[in-house]
């Protein structure tokens, strides 16, 4: 685990991935990953430390940590507020009730 700990710190740091990309970037760059390892639907112990360590390389705050795998891990998702979401489309809905 730790040798694949410092390959992971390499890669950021190496690739320069904190200076090269914005904050917005290392979110969406991070929610891939999730989505990555919750492929098969099972997160191993291992996965779930990786997702923490990349969190921690790519400075993403605790809370959208959290929220992130509520939102990807679990199916459905729980604890995760309406008001954290972002609603990517071309037409906005008149109420939350559409949401």
């Amino acid at each position: 685990m730790l040798l694949s700990t410092i390959k992971i710190r390499f890669i950021v740091r190496h690739y320069k991935l904190n200076n090269e990309l914005t904050q917005d970037d290392r979110i969406v760059l991070f929610l891939s990953f999730l989505e990555l390892i919750n492929f098969d639907r099972v997160v191993t112990f291992q996965e779930n430390a990786f997702a923490s360590i990349i969190a921690k390389e790519f400075k993403i705050d605790q809370n959208d940590f959290s929220n992130s795998v509520n939102y990807i891990f679990n199916n459905p998702p729980v604890d995760v507020l309406t008001s954290d979401y972002l609603i990517i489309g071309n037409v906005e809905p008149d109420t939350a009730e559409e949401f």
